[in-house]
């Protein structure tokens, strides 16, 4: 087996840079390590000149040191030559400065001779043997690696990722389902437009573009990954993008223990935020010692004037993932607020020390509305706004109006998916009531009769509520005759089972057609 140069070069652990005579063609068919001077080195050359051992053709030659004359003495040119006439394809050293005379880097490049600088010559050697062999022992050297630095970075991942990446020599991320990356730097995503849909859960994901390798390897916590180990370079040999899959393969272990503990952490902060915030509201303005010293230790200001927002996401979410990215949405939107998650979705409220004023309340919205905006990149989610109140009993019903408002605000998307509070009326409010799964499964088995008879039955009642029990209305809206009406309204009482001029009786069947006739399409009459 042979490797070029440029593979040679592209290896990152240890590195190596070319001073001079780089050439495409020329392959490196063995590695000769030699431990002494210049004098020494050519006694060699001129063996193998003369057919004995060592055979220097097409030989990286390594230079480990342990000689009385420096790298750079008279002797390196008369070196060079000798190695390239005996077929030799290059020679490395730690050669001071990690820099040679102009003269040597010119008669490198006359004769077509790589110089190569490395300030870890024996550790080149063995990584340049295992290129050649194909072994498996660059792979071991980054398990070692990766779980040395596990050791001693078990508290911090964000460090551990760090320090992997300067020992490997690659630049390592860590990326969620979105692509977004931990830590400060942002891993560029304009090479692979498709990661997204490449990722997998459970199997490495190599992808080629160009020069450039990129490797994902998914970290496993629970039931499937939702971050990935990548490495994304360029110039990777065959020899060293595997080293490089094993690598991350055993890095992932150590990254979802750590992401395990980190998960249990924040799973008891949520739930002790949670409880707090219920006996906060329970307390009223009778609110206990203890219980206002937990809440001042959480940051969280009692007195002042409160204003609450309901987050509710369209589809089920990890909530607790999520919180930190919603605080720091809410941050760039200039909005300093408390964050707590909810059975579904986030409550969130702002404490001012007076009640705000209409332009600021006006920029309060516009802020909120840019919090759903950024959030759309990654849920989408209806906001509720509520009223501004004072004290803990105010937060109380700040935090009631914002939830009414967020579940109305869901099924308005005409509204943006946004709604406050004192925009709606309480009719509104109510009819969103209905709209409860609770609600919904009531209100579907007191009208089963009718969807089992006909479906027509169901919309023709509901026609005739809405038009204030007018028959002729409801005709006209439905498109049919007037007596098509009265015959289906009769064959819905007698379904029903119930008196439709008793008030409540009425007010209970018209709140469940409006429920149900969301949830039913309309068909041809």
């Amino acid at each position: 087996m042979n490797i070029s140069l440029t593979e040679l070069l592209a290896f990152r652990n240890p590195r190596c840079r070319c001073l001079g005579g780089l050439s495409t063609e020329k392959r490196i068919t063995s590695v000769v390590p030699h431990v002494g001077d210049l004098v020494e080195l050519n006694n060699t050359i001129r063996m193998s000149a003369r057919n004995q051992l060592p055979d220097l053709r097409g030989a990286l030659v390594v230079m480990l040191g342990g000689g009385r004359e420096p790298l750079t003495s008279w002797r390196l040119d008369a070196t060079i030559a000798q190695l390239a006439a005996v077929g030799a394809s290059a020679i490395v050293g730690n050669f001071p400065n990690g820099d040679v005379p102009a003269a040597t880097i010119a008669l490198a490049e006359r004769l077509s001779f790589a110089v190569l600088h490395t300030e870890q010559p024996w550790q080149l050697s063995v990584a340049a043997r295992d290129l050649l062999t194909d072994s498996q022992g660059p792979s071991l050297t980054l398990v070692r690696t990766v779980i040395t630095q596990a050791s001693r970075h078990l508290d911090d991942l964000d460090r551990y990722i760090k320090s992997v990446s300067a020992r490997i020599g690659h630049e390592l991320w860590l990326v969620d389902a979105s692509g977004s990356s931990s830590g400060d730097e942002v891993l560029d995503l304009t090479q692979w437009p498709r990661l997204r849909e490449a990722l997998h859960p459970v199997h490495k994901v190599v992808l080629e573009a160009g020069r450039r390798t990129l490797i994902a390897v998914p970290v496993r916590v629970g039931q499937g990954a939702q971050r990935w180990l990548i490495v994304d370079s360029e110039n990777l040999s065959a020899a060293e993008s595997r080293a490089l899959e094993f690598g991350l393969e055993a890095a992932a272990i150590a990254v979802a223990h750590r992401l395990t503990l980190r998960r249990l952490h924040e799973e008891r902060g949520s739930q002790q935020r949670a409880f707090l915030l219920g006996e906060v509201l329970r307390s009223g303005a009778e609110i206990v010692p203890t219980v206002r010293a937990q809440a001042l230790d959480a940051g969280w200001q009692l007195e002042g004037f409160h204003t609450a927002i309901r987050v509710l996401p369209a589809e089920e979410i990890d909530a607790l993932a999520l919180r930190m990215r919603v605080q720091d949405v809410f941050s760039r939107a200039g909005l300093d607020v408390a964050v707590v998650e909810q059975a579904s979705g986030w409550v969130a409220w702002r404490t001012e020390t007076r009640p705000p004023e209409h332009a600021m309340a006006h920029a309060t919205r516009a802020a909120i509305r840019r919090v759903q905006l950024e959030l759309a990149a990654q849920v989408t989610v209806a906001v509720g706004l509520g009223g501004t109140y004072p004290g803990v009993g105010g937060l109380a019903t700040s935090i009631r109006e914002a939830g009414e408002a967020a579940r109305l605000a869901a099924n308005r998307p005409q509204f943006g998916f946004f709604l406050s509070f004192d925009s709606i009326n309480s009719a509104q409010i109510l009819l969103a009531r209905t709209e409860d799964s609770l609600f919904t499964a009531s209100a579907s088995d007191l009208l089963q009769p009718l969807l089992n008879e006909n479906p027509h039955l169901l919309e023709t009642l509901s026609a005739f509520l809405d038009q204030e029990s007018s028959v002729g209305e409801t005709a006209a809206v439905l498109g049919i005759h007037r007596n098509t009406v009265a015959d289906r309204l009769r064959r819905a009482r007698t379904l029903l089972r119930m008196d439709l001029d008793d008030p409540d009786a009425r007010l209970a069947v018209h709140l469940a057609c409006r429920a149900l006739t969301r949830a039913v399409p309309s068909r041809d009459h």
